[in-house]
């Protein structure tokens, strides 16, 4: 029997986990947290010459540092292997320093603390980029949505449709889409003032009288979507489909998806929990968790 112990912040998704086989327990794990703000974990059974395997879904640094309480714990307790479920790895956009910036690395530093901590394997999905394994010396699986993302887009009812790469970092994502399904493709050229603020679009390629199908790899605040979405319009696209693997909704994202009247049917994985899934009803979940429980028994077995 593999235990299978989740975080404060992902419940529901491990839940959903352990469900997919008779073969899995759902871990007893108790989080509290001090005045001052600190917190401390405690596994409440034997985990002593057992291969666990830790769900976190991380949206703050209390969640971070929560998982790397945890890992420590089990490492402390004799665990003989720590596996790590992180489906949306925080810090992934940050993987490189930019010329004559004095700035950190942080996703590199996120891999040594996890590493530091004592986890053995890193089970993830569609980080932002793939040089990111090149930071962890522990075996690291990167699983691709691509399949499921693929099919439901074969399942919706579309009219020339055309998929559109928001930016020209998303162009091989968009290439393997429209290559794979028959369509068409354009893609959008942006200049950026800073993170998260968008200074002008270009699009490079047609979609009048199209069925847009946007896909990338996360909405953060939605800035980029909403203004490639305006930028669409304007060149005469029709309807509008986002496709996502990792849905942050910052800063509101989700409130101004429900009132940009271009409004379009966004489609997510669930990598990370919905705050409040009745916000925007035309928020649709791709269920993702059977390929984690996939990602397992490969690991399991192997």
């Amino acid at each position: 029997m593999t235990k299978i112990f989740p975080q404060s912040n992902s419940l529901n998704f491990t839940q959903q986990l352990v469900e997919c086989s008779a073969g899995y327990a759902l871990g007893k794990i108790h989080k509290t947290k001090f005045a001052n703000g600190e917190i401390t974990v405690v596994i409440e059974e034997s985990v002593r010459n057992e291969a666990i395997v830790i769900v976190s879904q991380p949206r703050s640094y209390e969640d971070m540092f929560e998982l790397l309480e945890t890992i420590d714990a089990a490492r402390r307790s004799s665990a003989k292997e720590i596996i790590g479920i992180i489906p949306y790895l925080p810090h992934s956009r940050q993987e490189r320093r930019e010329e004559g910036v004095r700035t950190t690395i942080s996703a590199r530093l996120f891999a040594d603390m996890l590493q530091v901590a004592g986890l053995d394997r890193l089970i993830t999905m569609d980080v932002h980029t793939t040089a990111i394994e090149g930071f962890y010396k522990i075996p690291f699986d990167n699983i691709d949505p691509f399949t499921l993302i693929k099919q439901k887009i074969e399942s919706l009812t579309l009219m020339n449709p055309t998929i559109v790469s928001p930016d020209f970092g998303g162009m091989k994502r968009a290439k393997k889409y429209a290559n794979a399904l028959g369509f068409n493709i354009a893609f959008i050229s942006k200049e950026r003032l800073k993170a998260n603020e968008v200074d002008s679009m270009t699009l490079i390629g047609s979609v009048r009288d199209s069925d847009v199908i946007i896909v990338d790899d996360m909405i953060d605040t939605g800035g980029t979507i909403l203004k490639a979405l305006d930028l669409l319009k304007e060149n005469g696209a029709a309807e509008f489909h986002v496709f996502a693997s990792h849905g942050l909704y910052s800063n509101d994202a989700i409130g101004k998806f429900a009132t940009n009247f271009n409004t379009p049917f966004v489609y997510c994985t669930n990598t990370l929990p919905l705050s409040n899934p009745n916000e925007f009803v035309n928020i649709k979940e791709i269920n993702i968790i059977g390929e984690f429980h996939k990602a397992l028994k490969k690991t399991f077995a192997a």
